[in-house]
């Protein structure tokens, strides 16, 4: 379907965009506030989006998902410009956590669309080629981003992010002119939650999630601190290591989304979070005793992305398969699970390492992962 495919087209822009500018994130809010400070504007923005979500199916039902969209668009292009062109604190900081707010939101009104067009028996295949299409902008994204910055200066990639939203949003209005809404279901949050908690496939599934999401955000924050102040590579290195680990992603999902179709979820997530345990167990005490350089530790942290890889298209695949796109609470509930894990996740890892060191937090990291092998065994086969 036409209007299908244009859906692909916007979501892989978007994360083109999300690749472009996420690793100068924290160098651009260093400009304005000190270091040990720029995790409040991170958290802050988590926040705001969970309250954002919680309130979407209202949204919905007034407005519709492709207007609803477009207002998101057009406050994310007028934050990037502002971020882009400003050089006062007092305008690029609330325009930043206003932008990293509305990423979440825009990803559940992706997801709102694709449910629309997907039926039960080809999930698994749609979600993997989503997830893939979308992974395959992060490979090289983080090179062509440097690239730019040197040539043009940090605020530039903002200025051309801003450009990429206002082709997605065109995009969405030309090519969804003709959808039609579900009648979204409104549920308040309290109902939401007791009907995951009553369904505990569900509950099992978007627990795994946010194991996942925690996972992804000590991942991001503290594995490049860790390599570079602790195993003394350089920012060059650690870049080529993450460019190897990232192509995991695009390899995997698609055709691990096609498997689920024909074989289930539950035994690819039992398999998924026991490699990427087995492989952070590995990255927290093997350079303790071998000196792994590049090739190994590249190695190690690639196996850890094939794990998540399998772990995201099969909780998206499970997940979807038990939900329409009328149930826009349960689909952001599932949706909130990634600002809760960049929230939780940071407080774990300041608890551990005020006390301990990275070894402790990367194991804890992969018994974490273990447990839940656990929840994974309790699903029941799709």
């Amino acid at each position: 379907m036409r209007a299908f495919r244009f859906i692909f087209l916007s979501s892989f822009l978007f994360a083109i965009h999300l690749a472009l500018i996420s690793y100068v994130n924290s160098t651009t809010l260093g400009q304005f506030v000190k270091e040990d400070n720029v995790s409040i504007f991170f958290t802050a923005a988590s926040i705001i989006s969970i309250v954002v979500m919680s309130v979407a199916s209202r949204i919905l039902r007034a407005v519709g998902n492709v207007r609803f969209s477009a207002i998101l668009f057009l406050l994310s292009i007028t934050s990037l410009l502002v971020i882009s062109t400003s050089t006062e604190a007092k305008f690029v900081l609330p325009a930043f956590i206003l932008y990293f707010s509305l990423n979440v939101v825009i990803v559940y009104c992706f997801d709102l669309f694709i449910e629309h067009y997907s039926s039960t028996e080809n999930t698994g295949k749609i979600r993997g080629s989503y997830l893939a299409l979308n992974n395959l902008a992060w490979v090289s994204m983080p090179l062509i981003s440097g690239i730019i910055i040197s040539k043009y200066g940090i605020q530039s990639v903002y200025g051309i992010a801003s450009i990429i939203i206002a082709i997605i949003c065109t995009v969405v209005l030309l090519s969804q002119n003709k959808f039609k809404d579900k009648k979204y279901l409104h549920e308040n949050i309290f109902a939401i939650f007791h009907k995951i908690q009553k369904d505990h496939n569900v509950k099992d599934i978007v627990i795994i999630a946010f194991i996942l999401h925690i996972f992804y955000s000590i991942m991001v924050i503290y594995s490049p601190l860790y390599l570079h102040n602790v195993q003394n590579f350089s920012w060059k290195e650690i870049g080529i290591m993450f460019g190897i680990m990232l192509t995991a992603f695009p390899l995997i999902q698609y055709p691990a989304g096609r498997l689920a179709d024909k074989f289930g979820e539950k035994n690819f997530l039992i398999a998924g979070l026991t490699i990427s345990a087995f492989a952070i167990m590995l990255f927290a005490w093997v350079p303790t005793f071998i000196n792994l350089g590049l090739v190994g530790f590249a190695a190690i942290l690639f196996f850890s992305r094939v794990g998540a890889a399998t772990i995201e298209v099969m909780c998206d695949t499970y997940f979807f398969k038990g939900v329409t796109d009328k149930e826009t609470g349960v689909i952001s509930a599932y949706r909130i699970i990634a600002p809760l894990g960049y929230i939780f996740g940071p407080i774990i890892s300041i608890l551990i390492l005020n006390f301990s060191s990275y070894t402790v937090l990367f194991t804890f990291l992969a018994l974490l992962l273990g447990l839940g092998v656990y929840f994974a065994t309790k699903i029941k086969e799709s």
